[in-house]
């Protein structure tokens, strides 16, 4: 099956942001699959999705099974907020069974699911996160609060960085909620950062976390800055050319250009479940205006990273069509 996006649905991808929309990234209907040949990797990510099965969670997680099972993950990201509103209490709380296994239950989605902290999960049991293993494929994989997992096939090398961003919020070390993440330290875990990225070798390389550094929602400006100041830096040193997270309940896809002309694809995935109205990132909202709206929607939906030899093409979905793509070179290019 080729997926089309209709004329009507690019309409309802303008209307649905509280401010006015990003243009849509092109004027024609977005195509998917974007090529004819097979991707070497082919992978789904999205977040803020463990609300016990509610309504919006159990239709997202309907559409990814449908497009799953039409095309086979070799893996599925979460960018965190796994469980709400306070996370779990042990590998044995109900969210476990009615947030995740009984929702995520399609055969299809039992491909390994590698997993970042947000900061709802840290007002819980963050070492319950890494303890738990799945009845179904043991597909839940979160080894540490950050860690690195590599793919390689067909000559070809894919790296996702995954980093635990509750310790570089600086306003929840005056928050009683998140008493857990004052046991953190954000300083060493830069250094890991730095450690890992000084050495890793990868055509493709992403990184993931929960918190973004943009945002046209909610959280716009200030609230984001935090991350900006402590991550920006490292993007930029590291030519980053990819995050992925969440924490803001909607669908973006943002261009920013970092210090020394660096450009990043920022992209929001964090419409698992509950949703929140949506914008463009307004003027003067971060110094420099150096970051861009491309693309916003206030729906569920979620995104996939088709990874081919020459570029990897990234879509989001909502309604079970593709509304938004665009592409990823390597990192060698």
């Amino acid at each position: 099956m080729i997926y089309r996006t209709s004329l009507f649905g690019l309409a309802l991808a303008a209307l649905a942001s509280c401010q006015p929309s990003a243009e849509p990234a092109t004027s024609a209907p977005v195509t998917y699959p974007a090529r004819t040949e097979a991707p070497i990797f082919r992978s789904l990510i999205f977040g803020d999705w463990g609300r016990m099965g509610i309504d919006p969670q159990m239709q997202t997680a309907s559409e990814m099974a449908d497009y799953a099972r039409e095309f086979p993950l070799d893996f599925i990201v979460s960018t965190g907020d796994n469980f709400y509103d306070n996370g779990v209490t042990g590998v044995d709380d109900l969210h476990w069974t009615h947030s995740f296994e009984k929702v995520y239950r399609d055969s299809s989605l039992f491909a390994p699911w590698y997993v970042v902290l947000g900061n709802h999960d840290y007002r819980g049991s963050i070492e319950a996160q890494m303890d738990y293993r799945s009845p179904n494929s043991d597909r839940w994989k979160m080894p540490a609060k950050n860690y690195v997992k590599t793919w390689a096939r067909d000559g070809v090398k894919l790296a996702m960085v995954f980093i635990d961003t509750s310790p570089t919020e600086d306003q929840y070390y005056d928050e009683e909620k998140y008493r857990r993440v004052w046991q953190e330290d954000s300083a060493a875990q830069k250094a890991w950062f730095r450690a890992v990225m000084d050495t890793l070798k990868a055509d493709f390389r992403v990184v993931v976390g929960h918190h973004p550094l943009y945002s046209g929602g909610k959280r716009m400006g200030a609230k984001t800055q935090s991350h900006l100041d402590h991550w920006g830096p490292l993007f930029a040193k590291y030519r980053v050319r990819t995050y992925l997270c969440g924490h803001e309940h909607d669908l973006q896809h943002i261009q920013a250009t970092l210090t020394e002309g660096h450009s990043l694809d920022h992209v929001v995935t964090g419409a698992g479940s509950e949703i929140r109205e949506t914008g463009e990132i307004q003027h003067g909202a971060y110094e420099g205006d150096q970051a861009q709206t491309i693309f916003s929607l206030a729906a569920n939906g979620f995104m996939t990273l088709d990874v081919h030899r020459d570029a990897a093409v990234a879509t989001l979905w909502s309604g079970g069509q593709p509304v938004h793509q665009f592409t990823i070179k390597p990192d060698n290019l």
